[in-house]
């Protein structure tokens, strides 16, 4: 694509420390509506053939089993039957760590870090490419979930869902109030 060169140098400079710069991917896929109509059907059906986005999604699954795994090894009872791929070995000190940061926003910041390490390692070499406009839409991706992760709406799904289970349970749940 001629234009890859003015598009990339165009847009807004990701920082894993700020928000993101556009208000929504559907704003940046508008802002970018000159490249590829495929490249945008492929990354929106999750089968790009963009081999940077294969090998992160690959990387970013490995890393997901390893904390699946390290999840089950430490429930109390081991004898059910997984279906957690084997893979992601590599990543099991990773997946410990994260799991021990003190909150799970500070493990999702730590796992985020580490994907965002990755695709910096993906970018090296590529300025203005294919591989350059994808490992930017990935990070735009990252920096797009880290702003949704807000507590009082998180709060609110929480409560939610707790209301939605209490709801199809019979269960009678002291609250610490006296009637």
């Amino acid at each position: 694509m001629d234009n890859l060169y003015f598009t990339l140098a165009s847009l807004p400079t990701l920082d894993p420390a700020a928000s993101a710069p556009f208000a929504s991917m559907a704003a940046f896929w508008d802002y970018v509506d000159h490249v590829p109509e495929e490249w945008k059907r492929e990354f929106a059906s999750g089968q790009p053939s963009e081999p940077s986005v294969k090998s992160f999604r690959d990387w970013d699954l490995s890393l997901r089993s390893a904390l699946a795994r390290v999840r089950l090894e430490s429930l109390p009872w081991k004898e059910q039957e997984s279906g957690i791929p084997s893979e992601g070995g590599e990543w099991m000190a990773q997946a410990l760590e994260a799991l021990d940061q003190p909150t799970p926003l500070d493990a999702e910041n730590y796992l985020d870090d580490l994907r965002w390490s990755f695709l910096e390692d993906l970018g090296q070499g590529h300025q203005f490419d294919q591989t350059a406009f994808f490992v930017y839409v990935l990070k735009l991706e990252l920096l797009q979930r880290r702003s949704a992760l807000v507590q009082p709406r998180g709060l609110e799904v929480f409560d939610g869902l707790h209301a939605e289970v209490l709801a199809k349970t019979d269960l009678n749940i002291p609250t610490g109030e006296k009637s």
